[in-house]
C-alpha cells in the first residue's frame, strides 16, 4: 500500500540514532519516532547534550567534546536483529571486554548473557557455513561512562528504567538503545578508532580501493568502494524542514555549495531491506516467507488477436529451484571463473523475461556480478563492453544470439566462449555457424547438480556493471553493490511505497536498464508477483489488460502515447461524450489544485471504463521517470486514475533513484520531489551559466532555496566506473559527492527542480552560454513539435533548430511554409512562458522529416540525442539558415489577467449540436402521445421525408452558423435572442418570471416593515451588482460542474427596448460609472444616486434616500403602464415620449441605465392589486410580484425589486437577458448578504472628538492671536478644560461674549472659523424626481395600456396547492426521482381533468455550455403516457401500475439528462424550423444574376438579336432588374407592336421563370403534430433557493405558434397551465398558473388526487397500503409540563415502513428518532426517521426469507444474482441486463415482495406434476425438466414443458421408490 503519511512509522526494522527496529515495532516506541523531532526541539539545549524522553524517563547523551552533539557517535554498525530471533535482543555487557590487539572481538551473543532464559534461542544450524570472512582490522577498546541513580541490573547488564546520563569519550565505541522486556536497554558496538565527529557529517576521506569478496582473487580493482552510509544529521539543532518531507542543515553550506538536504523522517536509511542487505537476500527472503506465492508470469497468447490470453505463472519456490539448478552448472562448469582482478561477471543479453531473473539470481548465488547487453547499444558498443569485461560466458536468446556470433567472429580475441541459449530453435540449422559453444538454459534449469553449495555475496561485493550508452565515445560501466540497491530499495519502500504480497507489477521497461531492476529488489523481499511482456509495444495496452497490474511504471513517453491515444478516441466520440469527459476532466484538474484526486461520480462513470480498457483497473500508483514529465501529462494521469502519481529523479550512477514526490502531493508538478531517505543531495555554482546556491530567485517570480548542480552523496551512489578512473574522477569529487551534470533549483518547499544540464553548453557571440537540453525540452511542449535539435556558434547571438514536426500538425498544414510559420510562432510562444532569456530563444529552425532514431545513430539506446552526429549532419544547413532571412511571425499580445468572474468560462465546452436523425427520434417518441395513430403513421412518413430531402440542407445552414458563432457563443444563442426580440406580446404577465422572498429571511434578523427590508435589500443588491459589474463574482458551479456566467454581465444596468418589429437589448455604455437606481412610489419615479458611496452603501443614507422618496405624496402620470403593451405599440409610444420633451428622454436614460428598480407600494390593506377584498396573504403577495398595478412597474428592467407595504419582498425580472440560476443567485446573495451585512449598518461620521477640535482651533491663526488676547482668557481657560465646547462656540461662550461687547465684537471675527470647527452631518445621497411632460395622446396611450393591463391581470389565476401528504423522502425511500414523480403527477392530472395527454415540458439547463441557456425537455413521453392511462383506467395491479411509473421515471430522468449534456430535440428543431422559415421567404433579386440567366437561354437571345426588340434590349440593358416582372417592364411596348407580343409570347415563360421562387417549407412542420407539440399547454419547472418561497413565472406558451398579444393572447391561452413546484421532504407546493379561474381549481384538485393515487400505488407494490392515522391528543397521562410518556428507551432496535434501526432520541412529544440502518448502505448516506410513536414497534426478530445469497431472481428493474438478504427481507442484487447498458453496475434494494426467483438451468423444481432438476429455459420462459418421481415408477423419462408461474424451485429433490 501507499504510505501516505510518510511520517508513519513502519512495524519493520527502523535503523536510526535513536535505536533501531525493536523500538519501531511497539506502539510506544512508533510514538517516540513520529515524534522525535518535536521532542528534540523541547528539549532543553545544552552544547554537546541532548536529552530525549522514552516511555516517560529520559536519556542524556553527553559528548566529551564541545565539537558537535554526542549523538553523531550513535552509530549502527551491527546488523539488525531478526525478529523471530530473541538471542539477538540480549542487551550486552557495559564492562570492556578484554581484546586483543591481533585478534577480533568475541561475538556480543557469546558474552552477553539473557536476563531471562525466554529471551534466548538457540541460532538455527546453517546447512553449510559460508567461506570464514577475512580478519578486520583491530578494534580500540570501548571507553565509556555510565551514570545513573546507582541502581544496575544483574549480570553486569544496565537496564534504563530510571533517567541516566551516558557519556561517550572521544573515540570510544558507539552505543546502541534497545527495547527488552518493557525496558530500554544499553547496549554497546565496537568501533574502530576514528576521530573525533564533526558537528556535521564532514564528506568521508578518499575512499580505499575496492576489496574483493573473500572467494576472490586478492588482487585489487582501482575504483573506489562504495560511499559511505552518511552519519544522521537529525540531531542538527539548526536543521530546517519544510513541506512535503524535505530537511535542510544550513551549517553545511558553505560560498560554492548550499547546505544538503534530506528526507525529513528517516534521513540514515541504512542498507539494509527489511532484514536482507543484499539482492540474493532479499529474493531468498521472499522464497522462504512466500514459497506458494506467484512469482514470475508470462503471457502465453498474444491479447491483441487472442481472447483466450493468460498467464503461466511460477511460484517463489519454483524460481528459486530453476536458480539453483541454473547456479550448480554454472559453478560446476565453471562458468562464471573469477577474473585477473578476482570478479566473477556473467551476461545477459534478452528482453524481460522469467529466465533474465533466474539467471541473475544463479549469479548472485555463485558471488558473481550481472553484466546486461541490449541490442540498441549498437555492435561497437557490445563488441567494447564484451573486450572490456573479459566476458567469458552470456546468457542470452535465439534473438539476440546472432549479434554475439558476429562479434566474435569479427574480433576472435574476445574472451567469450559460451553462449546459454534460453530457448532452443525449431530447426537445429538456424543456428550461426560460430564458434562459441552453446548450452542450454532448459537443460540446466531443469536438473541441477548434487553437492552445490552457494556462495552468496556480501553487501559491498559488486552486483552489476550496467553500462550507460553515451552520446560521445564508449559507453561507461557503472559498478554498483548490493548496498546500492537494497539502500534505493529500503529508502522507498519505508517511506513512500509499502508493496504488499497481493501486488502486481507488469515487466515491459528493460531489465537491463537500472529503473526497473531496482524495482523487482523491493518485489521480490515483499512476495509481490511479476508478469512480464512480450516486448511488442504494440502489444502494451492489450497485455496490461490481461495483466491487471497493481503497480505500474512508465516513462513519460508511454504515458503520451496513452494520452494521445485517449484524446483521439474522445475526439471520435459524439458531442455528448466530449463534453461529459470535458467536464469530468475539467472538474478534477480543479479538485487537483485542492489536493483531492479522487472524483465519486466522474471516477465510476468517467475514467472508470477508460482505466479498464488500458488494464489499469487496479493501479495504486504509478511511478514515472526516466525523462521530464510536463505538468499536464502529470495532472492528466492523476484524474484519470484516481491514484498518486509519483514522479521520481535520478541516475544509473546512484542507483535509478535519488529523489522521490510525495504520494500525498497532488497539487504540485514541474518538480521531482525531496531525496530519498539514503541520499543527500546539494546544489553546486556554476557561474558559466548564472547559476549559484545563494540565488534566491529563479525567472522573475520564482522563489526557490538555491540554484546549481545538483550533486548526491549516500548509500546508493556507485563505486565508479569500470576500469575508467578518469571518469569516475570527473563523476565524483574528492568528498564523495557525485556530479549530476544536471542543473536543479530547490522551491520554497525543499523539493528539487530540475531546471538546466551543465554539459552541452555552447557559446553565443555575446558571451552568453545556452544550455540546448533546456531549451529543447521546452520546446517540447508545443504541439506542432514531435523533435527537436538545438544548436549555435560564438559568431551568432541566438540559437537556431533543426525541428522533426508533428505528423498531426503536418497533415493539418496547407504547405510547408504555412507550417514552419506556425511552428515558429509556437516556439515564440512556448519561450516566452517559460521566461527564456532572449539569447536563449530560438528565432530560426529547419524542418525535417526524417525522425532522429537509434537506427540512423541520432539516437542514444536511452533515447537521448547524439550531438556531434546530429551536428555533422546539419551543421552546413544550419551555417547556411543563419544567413537565410526569415519572416518574422506576428507578436502576440499578452493576454490581461482572467478575472474571477470569468475564471472557469474557457473551459466551459460548446453547446452540442444533435443531428436531425436523434432529435426527430426523440420528436415522434413524445408526439405519439398526441394524436391518434392515423395522424402519428403519416407524421412518421413526414419524418422520413423530411430527413431525406430537407434535414441535411438545415443541418449543413445550422452547423454553418455554429462554425461562425463568437468563441464565447452557440449555435442556439442567435435563435433564443430573437424569440424574445421578435415576439410582440409583452413581458407583463406572458413572459416575466417573478416570485416572493421567504418573509422569515428578514424577521430572524430583525428587518421588518417596508422601508427596513427595503433598505437592507438595496444595499445587498448593490454589494452584489458592483461584483458583478467589477468581474469579481465567484463562478458557478453546479454539483461540480463550473456553469457559463455571460448572464450575470446582463443583469444589472440594463433594459430592453422595444422597437417596432424587433426590439433590442440596451446596456449603460460606461457600466462601472454607473452609481444609481430608480425607485417606484407607485406611479412616482425617483433617481436615487449614490454617487462614489456606491462603493461603499451606507444603510441608514439608504434609509434615508427611501423615505424622501415615500414622503412625496404628489402623483404623476403611469407611465410605467406603457410597459404592459404590445411591443410595437409601446415602441411607438416610447419613441413620441422621448421626442416630446427633453425632460422624458432624461427620464428614459434614467430609467435605462439604473443598476435596477426598486418599487414601493402603498396599499390600503383592505384590498388586493384587482381591487378585491384581500384574502390570503399569499395571493396578494403573488399578484405583486407578477402585475401589481399598472404604472407601478417597469417591466423591461432585468431586475425589479418589489416591497409592498406590509414588507413583503418579490421580485420581477424581464426574461430575454437571463433564466432562474442567475436570478436564485443573486437571492442566494441576497440572503448572505443580509445575514452577513458586509454594508455600512451606521453612520460614524459627525461624532465630536474634542482633541480635533482644538488642533483644528490652534491651527487657525486668527482664532490663535484672539485666544492670546488677556480679555479673552476667561473663554480660553473654558476651552483648555473642556475643548468640547468648540463644538457649539455660540452657546458655549454666550455669557461672557454679552457681558463684554468688546469682547463680543473681537469674536465676532472668527465665529465663523469657530463654527467651521464642527464635523458636517454626512452627505445624503441624491434624490431627484423624474418628472414627465405628457400630451393628450400619451395620456390616452397610458390610460389604455392601464386598462388593458388589468383586464389581462384580472384573467390569471394562481393557485397555491400544498400537499403534505409526502414529500421528497417518501419518494427517494422508494427509489424513485422527486421531480419525475412530479412530472408523472402533473400528467396524470391533465389525463384526469381533460381524458388525454397533453403537450408538456419542463425546464433543463444548458449553462454547463458556453452562452448556455435552457432545453425544454418533453415529458409526455410513451412511457408516461402508459402509465397516466393505465392509473386512470385502474385495470392493472398495483405491481403493474408501479412497474410502468417506475419506467416513466427512469425515461423522464434519462431524458433529462441528455438536456442537461445539450443532446435535447426541442431547441433544435426550433432552430431547423427557424431556418426553413427563413428560407421560404422570396430571395433578394441579383440583377447581374437575372441578366445571365437570360444570355443563357438560346431563345431569348434570339429574340433579343431581332431589330424589332431593340427597345427592350435597350430597357434590359439600363436596368437588368426590369428581367423580374418581364410583363410590368414591357407591357407598354408588347400592347403596341402584336408583332412584337407575338414574338415574346414564346419566350414570356422562360423570362418569368428567371425570377427566383420561394422555396417550400418541410411538410414536417406544418404537421398536426409538430403543431400540438410545440403549442404548449402544460408548463412546469422546480424550484430552488433559500430566497424564493413562491415563483410565479408567468405562462410562456405560445413561442412557437399563436404569437399574438394583449387580450386575444390571453383568449388563446385558456386551458393551459404554468406549475412551477418546489420539492421539500415532507410535502410539496405547486404554483398554478392559469388564465381561467375555475379551471385552476378544478386542476389543483386533480392534481391533488393524482398525487394520492401515486402514493397508494407505491404502497401497494411494496407491501401494503399503509393505515392513514387520525391526529391524536397528548396522551392523558402527560405530565403538567406535555412530557408524553413512551413505551421506548433510547437503545431498542425498532422498525418502521421506512425500515429499522436503533432509537437514539425520545422527544418529550414521544417522537422516536433513530437511523435506518438498511439506507445507510443502500443510498451512501445516514437517513434519520423522526417518527409518530404508533408508528413504530419493536424488531422481535430477523424476517425469514425464501431467498439465499446466490438466487438467480427477476423482478420489474431486471434480472442479477442475490449478494444479500437483509434482516428485514430486503433482497440486494446487481441488474446483470444494466450493467452492460450503462458501463457500471447498478444494485437493486426490494421488498421481497416485488422479486421473483428466476429459475435456471441445474435448479430444483416442482410442480403439479412432480419433481426434478431444470435442463432448459426457452426464451418465452417456458421450463423444461424431466420428472424424477415417475423415471423411477414407469421405467421411462417423462420431461415437462412448463409455464414459469406452476412451477416452484425447491431445496432438493425427493425421489420416490
Amino acid at each position: 500500500m501507499l504510505n501516505h503519511s510518510p511520517r508513519r512509522p513502519k512495524s519493520s526494522y527502523w535503523r536510526t540514532a535513536f535505536g533501531d527496529g525493536e523500538i519501531g515495532s511497539s506502539e510506544e516506541g512508533r510514538n517516540f519516532l513520529r515524534k522525535r523531532e518535536a521532542w528534540r526541539r523541547s528539549s532543553a539545549k545544552v552544547p554537546g547534550q541532548s536529552t530525549y524522553k522514552w516511555k516517560g524517563r529520559s536519556i542524556t547523551i553527553v559528548a566529551s567534546s564541545s565539537r558537535g552533539n554526542g549523538l553523531n557517535a550513535v552509530r549502527h554498525l551491527a546488523k539488525p536483529a531478526e525478529k523471530t530471533a530473541a538471542a539477538s535482543l540480549s542487551p550486552l555487557k557495559i564492562e570492556e571486554p578484554s581484546v586483543s590487539a591481533s585478534a577480533p572481538p568475541t561475538t556480543t551473543s557469546q558474552n552477553a548473557p539473557s536476563p531471562t532464559p525466554a529471551a534466548v534461542a538457540a541460532p538455527a544450524p546453517a546447512p553449510s557455513a559460508p567461506p570464514p570472512p577475512p580478519t578486520p582490522k583491530p578494534l580500540s577498546p570501548i571507553k565509556t561512562t555510565l551514570e545513573s541513580d546507582g541502581s544496575a541490573a544483574p549480570n553486569g547488564l544496565m537496564y534504563v528504567d530510571k533517567p541516566i546520563r551516558l557519556k561517550l569519550l572521544p573515540g570510544t565505541a558507539a552505543v546502541e538503545l534497545h527495547e527488552h522486556n518493557g525496558v530500554m536497554v544499553v547496549r554497546s558496538v565496537m568501533q574502530e578508532s576514528e576521530p573525533e565527529p564533526a558537528p556535521y557529517p564532514e564528506p568521508d576521506s578518499p575512499p580505499p580501493e575496492y576489496t574483493p569478496s573473500p572467494c576472490a582473487s586478492p588482487t585489487p580493482v582501482p575504483v573506489p568502494v562504495p560511499i559511505p552510509e552518511p552519519e544522521s544529521p537529525i540531531i542538527d539543532a539548526s536543521s530546517v524542514e519544510y513541506a512535503f518531507g524535505s530537511v535542510s542543515f544550513p551549517a553545511s553550506a558553505d560560498n560554492t555549495h548550499s547546505a544538503f538536504f534530506t528526507h525529513r523522517d528517516q534521513p540514515n536509511i541504512s542498507s539494509v531491506l527489511r532484514g536482507s542487505e543484499t539482492c540474493y537476500a532479499t529474493f531468498q527472503d521472499g522464497v522462504s516467507s512466500f514459497p506458494k506465492n506467484n512469482c514470475l508470469g508470462s503471457i502465453l497468447a498474444d491479447p491483441a488477436v487472442s481472447d483466450k490470453a493468460s498467464i503461466s505463472w511460477q511460484t517463489y519456490e519454483e524460481v528459486a529451484k530453476s536458480v539453483r539448478n541454473l547456479a550448480s552448472h554454472l559453478s560446476s562448469h565453471d562458468l562464471v571463473p573469477p577474473d585477473d582482478e578476482g570478479l566473477r561477471l556473467l551476461g545477459i543479453f534478452m528482453a524481460n523475461s522469467s529466465d533474465w531473473i533466474v539467471a541473475e539470481q544463479a549469479a548472485y548465488s555463485n558471488n558473481a556480478a550481472v553484466v546486461p547487453l541490449y541490442s540498441t547499444l549498437g555492435p561497437q558498443a557490445i563488441a567494447f563492453i564484451l573486450k572490456q569485461t573479459g566476458l567469458k560466458t552470456v546468457v542470452c536468446s535465439l534473438t539476440e544470439l546472432p549479434h554475439l556470433a558476429k562479434a566474435k567472429s569479427e574480433d576472435p580475441s574476445l574472451p567469450l566462449e559460451h553462449i546459454i541459449l534460453s530457448s532452443r530453435p525449431v530447426n537445429p540449422e538456424d543456428l550461426p555457424d560460430t564458434s562459441l559453444k552453446i548450452h542450454s538454459l532448459a537443460d540446466y534449469k531443469f536438473s541441477g547438480l548434487s553437492g552445490f553449495v552457494p556462495n552468496p555475496p556480501s553487501p559491498n561485493d559488486l552486483a552489476t556493471i550496467c553500462y550507460t550508452s553515451g552520446t560521445t565515445g564508449n559507453p561507461k560501466g557503472v559498478l554498483l553493490s548490493h548496498s546500492n540497491f537494497v539502500a534505493v530499495a529500503s529508502a522507498c519502500l519505508e517511506t513512500v511505497v509499502d508493496l504488499e504480497q497481493t501486488d502486481l507489477h507488469f515487466s515491459y521497461l528493460p531489465l537491463a536498464h537500472i529503473f526497473e531492476r531496482t524495482m523487482h529488489v523491493a518485489l521480490y523481499k515483499c512476495g509481490a508477483s511479476v508478469v512480464f511482456s512480450s516486448g511488442d509495444i504494440k502489444a502494451l495496452k492489450s497485455e496490461l489488460a490481461v495483466a491487471q497490474p497493481t503497480i505500474f511504471i512508465a516513462v513519460p513517453r508511454v504515458l503520451q502515447k496513452f494520452h494521445d491515444g485517449i484524446m483521439a478516441k474522445v475526439k471520435e466520440a459524439d458531442a455528448m461524450k466530449q463534453n461529459v469527459f470535458n467536464m469530468a476532466l475539467s472538474q478534477k484538474m480543479e479538485g487537483l489544485k485542492a489536493n483531492q484526486i479522487s472524483h465519486p461520480q466522474w471516477d465510476t462513470m468517467v475514467f472508470g471504463p477508460t482505466k479498464a480498457k488500458l488494464g489499469l483497473s487496479k493501479v495504486r500508483f504509478l511511478v514515472t521517470g526516466g525523462a521530464s514529465i510536463s505538468s499536464n501529462l502529470k495532472n492528466f494521469f492523476r484524474c484519470l486514475l484516481g491514484v498518486p502519481v509519483l514522479e521520481g529523479y535520478g541516475q544509473t550512477e546512484c542507483c535509478a533513484a535519488m529523489t522521490l514526490t510525495s504520494p500525498e502531493d497532488h497539487s504540485t508538478s514541474g518538480h521531482v520531489g525531496v531525496p530519498i531517505p539514503c541520499c543527500r543531495v546539494r546544489l553546486e555554482d556554476v557561474p558559466e551559466m548564472g547559476y549559484f546556491s545563494s540565488d534566491k530567485k529563479h525567472g522573475e517570480d520564482e522563489e526557490v532555496l538555491g540554484r546549481g548542480e545538483i550533486c548526491v552523496k549516500g548509500t546508493g551512489v556507485m563505486a565508479g566506473y569500470y576500469k575508467n578512473a578518469s571518469a569516475t574522477r570527473a563523476a565524483i569529487d574528492s568528498d564523495g559527492w557525485l556530479h549530476t551534470g544536471d542543473v536543479g533549483a530547490w522551491t520554497a518547499n525543499g523539493q528539487l527542480r530540475v531546471i538546466d544540464r551543465k554539459k552541452d553548453l555552447f557559446k553565443l557571440s555575446q558571451g552568453e552560454y545556452v544550455s540546448p537540453e533546456k531549451v529543447e525540452n521546452i520546446l517540447l511542449g508545443c504541439d506542432s513539435i514531435a523533435q527537436v535539435f538545438v544548436w549555435g556558434v560564438d559568431s551568432e547571438s541566438y540559437p537556431v533548430a533543426v525541428v522533426i514536426p508533428d505528423p498531426t500538425a503536418a497533415k493539418g498544414a496547407k504547405s510547408p511554409a504555412e507550417l514552419l510559420q506556425t511552428i515558429l510562432s509556437e516556439i515564440k510562444k512556448t519561450s516566452k512562458a517559460a521566461t527564456l532569456m532572449g539569447f536563449e530563444t530560438v528565432k530560426k529552425c529547419m524542418l525535417d522529416t526524417t525522425p532522429f532514431g537509434v537506427d540512423n545513430d541520432l539516437l542514444t539506446p536511452t533515447m537521448k540525442l547524439r550531438r556531434p552526429q546530429l551536428t555533422t549532419k546539419y551543421k552546413e544547413a544550419l551555417l547556411k539558415l543563419y544567413a537565410t532571412e526569415m519572416e518574422e511571425p506576428e507578436e502576440e499580445v499578452e493576454a490581461p489577467p482572467v478575472p474571477n468572474m470569468w475564471k472557469n468560462q474557457a473551459s466551459l465546452p460548446r453547446l452540442p449540436l444533435p443531428s436531425p436523425e436523434q432529435s426527430m427520434q426523440l420528436f415522434l417518441e413524445v408526439t405519439e402521445t398526441l394524436v391518434d395513430a392515423k395522424t402519428f403513421e403519416l407524421t412518421k412518413a413526414k419524418v422520413d421525408e423530411f430527413l431525406r430531402e430537407d434535414a441535411q440542407t438545415l443541418q449543413e445552414r445550422l452547423k454553418a452558423i455554429d462554425d461562425k458563432a463568437a468563441p464565447d457563443s452557440s449555435w442556439f444563442a442567435g435563435f433564443h435572442h430573437d424569440m424574445y426580440m421578435d415576439a410582440r406580446y409583452p413581458g407583463y404577465v406572458y413572459k416575466n418570471p417573478s416570485g416572493v422572498a421567504q418573509d422569515t429571511l428578514f424577521a430572524a434578523k430583525g428587518i421588518n416593515g417596508q422601508l427596513d427590508r427595503a433598505a437592507h435589500i438595496t444595499c445587498a443588491t448593490i454589494k452584489f451588482a458592483k461584483q458583478v459589474i467589477n468581474e469579481e463574482l465567484e463562478p458557478d458551479v453546479f454539483k461540480g460542474f463550473p456553469l457559463d456566467m455571460l448572464q450575470y454581465p446582463r443583469m444589472f444596468g440594463c433594459t430592453r427596448i422595444p422597437g417596432v418589429e424587433r426590439d433590442s437589448m440596451f446596456k449603460a455604455e460606461k457600466i462601472k460609472e454607473v452609481s444609481h437606481i430608480v425607485v417606484f412610489h407607485t406611479s412616482n419615479y425617483y433617481k436615487v444616486d449614490f454617487g462614489e458611496e456606491i462603493n461603499d452603501i451606507s444603510l441608514p443614507k439608504v434609509k434615508d434616500a427611501l423615505k424622501a422618496c415615500l414622503a412625496d405624496k404628489e402623483r404623476r402620470a403611469p407611465v410605467g403602464a406603457l410597459t404592459c403593451d404590445n411591443r410595437d405599440v409601446w415602441a411607438k409610444n416610447r419613441e413620441r415620449l422621448m421626442k416630446l420633451d427633453e425632460k422624458n428622454a432624461e427620464g428614459i436614460k434614467a430609467i435605462d441605465e439604473a443598476l435596477f428598480v426598486l418599487c414601493l407600494d402603498e396599499n390600503d390593506g383592505v384590498s388586493d392589486y384587482l381591487g378585491n377584498p384581500i384574502g390570503d396573504e399569499l395571493e396578494v403577495s403573488m399578484q405583486a410580484a407578477v402585475h401589481g398595478i399598472p404604472g407601478w412597474r417597469w417591466f423591461d428592467k432585468p431586475c425589479q425589486i418589489i416591497v409592498t407595504k406590509s414588507g413583503q419582498v418579490c421580485m420581477n425580472s424581464e426574461h430575454s437577458w437571463g433564466d432562474g440560476i442567475a436570478m436564485m443567485r443573486w437571492g442566494t446573495e441576497l440572503v448572505k448578504e443580509v445575514q452577513n451585512p458586509t454594508y455600512k449598518l451606521e453612520e460614524k461620521a459627525g461624532k465630536v472628538d474634542p482633541m480635533a477640535l482644538m488642533a483644528k482651533a490652534m491651527a487657525n491663526p486668527d482664532i490663535m492671536s484672539i485666544m492670546m488676547n488677556p480679555k479673552a482668557r476667561p473663554i480660553a481657560a473654558k476651552i483648555k478644560a473642556n475643548p468640547a465646547v468648540l463644538a457649539d462656540p455660540a452657546a458655549a461662550f454666550g455669557a461672557e461674549l454679552a457681558a463684554d461687547p468688546e469682547l463680543a465684537q473681537m469674536f465676532a471675527k472668527v465665529m465663523p472659523a469657530l463654527a467651521a470647527l464642527k464635523p458636517k452631518p454626512p452627505k445624503q445621497y441624491e434624490v431627484s424626481t423624474v418628472d414627465w411632460i405628457l400630451d393628450e395622446a400619451l395620456n390616452g396611450a397610458i390610460g389604455a395600456a392601464s386598462e388593458a393591463a388589468k383586464k389581462l391581470a384580472a384573467s390569471t389565476k394562481r393557485d397555491l396547492l400544498t400537499f403534505d401528504n409526502y414529500g421528497a423522502k417518501f419518494l427517494k425511500d422508494n427509489g424513485l426521482s422527486p421531480d419525475a414523480v412530479m412530472q408523472q403527477a402533473l400528467q396524470l392530472a391533465y389525463m384526469k381533468r381533460h381524458g388525454k395527454c397533453v403537450s408538456a415540458y419542463c425546464v433543463a439547463q444548458h449553462m454547463a455550455f458556453k452562452a448556455g441557456r435552457n432545453e425544454r425537455m418533453r415529458g409526455n413521453t410513451v412511457s408516461s403516457a402508459k402509465f397516466v392511462k393505465t392509473a386512470v383506467e385502474g385495470s392493472a395491479s398495483a405491481k403493474e401500475q408501479y412497474a410502468l411509473l417506475k419506467e416513466a421515471c427512469e425515461r423522464h430522468s434519462a431524458l433529462t439528462r441528455q438536456c442537461v449534456m445539450g443532446m435535447g430535440f426541442d431547441r433544435h428543431l426550433y432552430a431547423l424550423a427557424a431556418i426553413s422559415k427563413g428560407m421560404g421567404k422570396v430571395e433578394k433579386v441579383d440583377p447581374m444574376a437575372l441578366m445571365a440567366k437570360a444570355m443563357a437561354n438560346p431563345d431569348i437571345m434570339s429574340i433579343m438579336m431581332n431589330p424589332k426588340a431593340r427597345p427592350i434590349a435597350a430597357k434590359i440593358k439600363a436596368n437588368p432588374a426590369v428581367l423580374a416582372d418581364p410583363a410590368a417592364a414591357f407591357g407598354a411596348e408588347l400592347a403596341a407592336d402584336p408583332e412584337l407580343a407575338q414574338m415574346f409570347a414564346k419566350v414570356m415563360p422562360a423570362l418569368a421563370a428567371l425570377k427566383p421562387k420561394p422555396r417550400a417549407q418541410p411538410k414536417i412542420f406544418s404537421d398536426d403534430a409538430f403543431i400540438a407539440l410545440m403549442t404548449d399547454t402544460l408548463c412546469s419547472s422546480m424550484l430552488a433557493g433559500k430566497f424564493t418561497a413562491a415563483t410565479m413565472a408567468s405562462p410562456a406558451f405560445g413561442d412557437f405558434v399563436n404569437e399574438g398579444g394583449g387580450e386575444d393572447e390571453a383568449e388563446g391561452k385558456k386551458g393551459k397551465y404554468f406549475v412551477p413546484y418546489a420539492t421539500f421532504d415532507d410535502e410539496v407546493k405547486f404554483f398554478i398558473n392559469g388564465f381561467e379561474p375555475e379551471d385552476m381549481s378544478a386542476f389543483a384538485k386533480s392534481l391533488e388526487e393524482s398525487l394520492m393515487l401515486i402514493k397508494m400505488i407505491i404502497e401497494k407494490a411494496n407491501g401494503g397500503v399503509a393505515e392513514v392515522e387520525a391526529e391524536v391528543e397528548a396522551d392523558a397521562d402527560a405530565d403538567a409540563e406535555g412530557i408524553v410518556k413512551s413505551d421506548f428507551v433510547v437503545g431498542d432496535s425498532v422498525k418502521s415502513a421506512w425500515g429499522e434501526g436503533t432509537v437514539e432520541e425520545i422527544r418529550d412529544d414521544g417522537t422516536v428518532c433513530y437511523t435506518l440502518s438498511n439506507w445507510e448502505l443502500a443510498f451512501g448516506s445516514k437517513v434519520k426517521c423522526y417518527l409518530n410513536p404508533n408508528s413504530v414497534e419493536k424488531k422481535v426478530e430477523k424476517v425469514k426469507s425464501d431467498f439465499v445469497a446466490g438466487d438467480s431472481v427477476k423482478s420489474a428493474w431486471g434480472e442479477g444474482k442475490v449478494e444479500e438478504v437483509r434482516d428485514d427481507g430486503t433482497v440486494c442484487y446487481t441488474l446483470s441486463n444494466w450493467e452492460l447498458a450503462f458501463g457500471s453496475k447498478v444494485k437493486c434494494y426490494l421488498n421481497p415482495n416485488s422479486v421473483e426467483k428466476k429459475v435456471v438451468v441445474g435448479d430444483s423444481v416442482k410442480s403439479a406434476w412432480g419433481e426434478g432438476k431444470v435442463e432448459e429455459v426457452r426464451d418465452d420462459g417456458t421450463v423444461c425438466y424431466t420428472l424424477s418421481n415417475w423415471e423411477l415408477a414407469f421405467g421411462s423419462k417423462v420431461k415437462c414443458y412448463l409455464n414459469p408461474n406452476s412451477v416452484q424451485k425447491c431445496k432438493m429433490v425427493c425421489f420416490r421408490r
